[in-house]
């Protein structure tokens, strides 16, 4: 779920509201060469907020603007489209050095980002930008150490990864684990009592870069930032404003259930995509139960690709009549040994 800065850079500045609303979902369900298949037109409009027409019209004017390279062989069935993402390759450490913007913030799947016009989208994702980690060198612990805001939390120099793996427990909600690992003597970490008791993150912004950021003048920009106040805290002070994001903003830890409590790890959501890509183009249908025993075992064999986790999929269909998650580990076992 990452998009590259080469892109983001491209979509904040040439895009419209509806073109980074279609490609920040669609991205979601990417592997690690960029490759996005199975997606269902319906499904796509109707995440997206928009009309059948406005979904062909926003991927023609993406792949024009050198984002996507729209493919048009077998890998497409009727009322489904398949494309890359141009220039998003994650497949190495190599790849990820160059930098990224991780897309897995609350705030960009929310009905709220959807309702957004395309200035106050763009505030938002510049924002988030300016504290992405993957973006730059920082990492999370001189995240932490860096804000003032954050004081609370004292990580012990010596031993930053084990600080930085307590962090993400309280984050999570296993403040025992983290208080037992405090008073064997681990880094020293401050525990908040509840996760709603995470200090906001104050950032100052001036009027200007704001323009820069948005390209309107500044009536248009102060309608924008009216509208933003409904949904994050914004304090004018002159030419300045103050923005306070709440921790579902900056916790580097991004969304981790949806609105029905399912994961939302990368891999599970493309995963749980293929799954149901090929479970409606062959029109059959599987249990909660035998979907997650599939997701496991694709993420225990390390499987990434779109094609060859779906032709897996459609094989076991076609042969056991149904998804078989037995057969299909047994299947992937031969294939990678």
């Amino acid at each position: 779920m990452k998009l590259s800065i080469r892109n983001l850079n491209i979509l904040l500045t040439h895009c419209t509201n509806k073109e980074i609303t279609l490609l920040i979902h669609l991205a979601q369900f990417q592997d690690t060469d960029g490759i996005v298949g199975g997606i269902y037109y319906k499904d796509a409009i109707k995440a997206a907020g928009m009309s059948t027409s406005g979904f062909y019209k926003c991927l023609d004017k993406l792949e024009y603007k050198g984002l996507i390279r729209q493919f048009t062989d077998e890998r497409t069935d009727y009322g489904y489209k398949a494309f890359q993402i141009i220039d998003n390759k994650f497949k190495n450490e190599a790849d990820r050095k160059r930098g990224y913007f991780n897309l897995n913030y609350k705030i960009l799947h929310s009905k709220e980002f959807l309702k957004m016009s395309r200035v106050e989208k763009v505030i938002i994702i510049n924002i988030l930008k300016i504290m992405n980690i993957h973006a730059g060198k920082a990492s999370s612990s001189t995240l932490l150490a860096s804000d003032n805001k954050l004081t609370k939390y004292k990580i012990d120099k010596e031993r930053p990864k084990r600080a930085k793996e307590i962090l993400k427990e309280i984050r999570r909600g296993k403040h025992q684990k983290a208080i037992e690992a405090m008073k064997s003597g681990e880094p020293n970490i401050e525990r908040l009592q509840q996760k709603k008791q995470l200090p906001d993150r104050c950032i100052p912004l001036r009027f200007d870069t704001l323009m820069d950021w948005t390209g309107v003048e500044l009536p248009s920009l102060k309608k924008a930032i009216e509208k933003l106040s409904k949904v994050i805290s914004i304090v004018v002070e002159g030419k300045k404003i103050k923005i306070v994001l709440d921790h579902n903003f900056h916790l580097p830890d991004r969304r981790e259930t949806d609105e029905e409590g399912n994961p939302t790890t990368e891999a599970e959501i493309k995963n749980k995509h293929i799954i149901s890509h090929v479970l409606h183009r062959m029109k059959e249908r599987a249990s909660k139960q035998e979907i997650n025993d599939i997701i496991h075992i694709i993420k225990k064999y390390g499987l990434d690709s779109f094609h060859i986790i779906s032709q897996l999929i459609s094989g076991t269909i076609r042969i056991c009549g149904y998804l078989d998650p037995r057969y299909f580990h047994s299947v992937v076992k031969a294939s990678v040994s």
